[in-house]
Parts: structure tokens; C-alpha cells; sequence
């Protein structure tokens, strides 16, 4: 999706974002909490609480897992115990991730662009109160968004759709 590169955030929006991530991690008490949008191929940190790196490999993502499934959150307690996760190179070596949860961003006609995560190097559990909270915070990121290419190019996408579904009926 080369269109996530325009989201555009104002200089307020950033800065709320900031906010939110730093409150993330004060909240759940751990050191890392990203804004983080996902394309094929990269993900992308537009906000970092305990990163210094803003961007990484879907490959070895677990944002791109967590936009791919159908879930509006996504919670891996210990991903050494998890198949997906247990040889990442995020978990066995460098950041050494065991806990990760996020709550998948929508973006124009809902798809799943993105998440608001927080990562932990020792596993954890959330309570139903943790988990709202999360969803919450991740409500709060959507509202400081600003999508106007993603939404034209939905838009877009639309009406071509159904100007070739118009096509197609005619030609019967």
C-alpha cells in the first residue's frame, strides 16, 4: 500500500500521538509503545516510546501480523511460546520481545492500516480492564489521523468498481 506513506499527521497530531504512546507505556509499564502502519513490505513507527529505530521489515513484524488477522487486537503473551513468533529475531535476539499486544488501526473503509502496540521483554497478561484501556488508547490514535489520499483513493477504488461492474452487466 505505497498510499500509507501520505498519511499526513499536523504538528498538534504528532504530538498527541506522542502523548498517547508515552502514556501507553506509563500505563501498561512497559518500556516500548509504538504508533506503527504497515505496507508489504515495511513497517512504519510514526510515534516511539523506547525505539530508536522508526522503521523495520514486515517480514519479522508483529504489527503485520496483527493488521492480517481479523481481530481488533492482537495479544501474545510469551512469544517464545508462540509458533509465529518463538525463532523471530525480534524475540531471540536484539529487542529480545516476549510480551506484545496492539489494537489494529482502521483506516478508510475500515481496513486494518496499523496498530497502537506495546512490547514488553518479560511476558505478561492483561486483564479485560488492560485490554479496554488499550482499545481505548487505540480509539484515541484513529481520532488523530488524518487519511484525505487514503480516503480519495478508497473513494477511488469505488467508483471504478462499480463503473466496471456496470461494464460487465452491459456485455451480457
Amino acid at each position: 500500500l505505497e498510499s500509507l506513506k501520505k498519511i499526513r499527521f499536523g504538528e498538534l497530531s504528532k504530538k498527541n500521538l506522542d502523548k498517547i504512546t508515552v502514556l501507553a507505556a506509563e500505563l501498561f509499564n512497559v518500556p516500548i509503545s509504538t504508533v506503527t502502519f504497515v505496507d508489504d513490505k515495511k513497517e512504519r513507527h510514526f510515534s516511539v516510546c523506547g525505539l530508536k529505530n522508526k522503521d523495520g521489515s514486515r517480514a519479522v513484524s508483529f504489527c503485520g501480523h496483527a493488521i492480517a488477522g481479523k481481530a481488533d487486537i492482537m495479544i501474545i503473551p510469551d512469544a517464545l511460546k508462540d509458533k509465529r513468533f518463538k525463532d523471530n529475531p525480534m524475540v531471540t535476539k536484539g529487542l529480545k520481545i516476549r510480551f506484545y499486544a496492539a489494537v489494529v488501526l482502521k483506516g478508510p473503509g475500515r481496513y486494518n492500516v496499523g496498530t497502537l502496540c506495546i512490547k514488553d521483554k518479560i511476558p505478561r497478561i492483561l486483564t479485560k480492564k488492560q485490554i479496554g484501556l488499550l482499545k481505548y488508547l487505540g480509539e484515541m490514535v484513529e481520532r488523530e489521523i488524518d487519511f484525505p489520499s487514503l480516503l480519495r483513493l478508497s473513494e477511488e477504488l469505488s467508483k471504478n468498481k462499480e463503473e466496471l461492474t456496470q461494464i460487465i452487466e452491459n456485455m451480457d
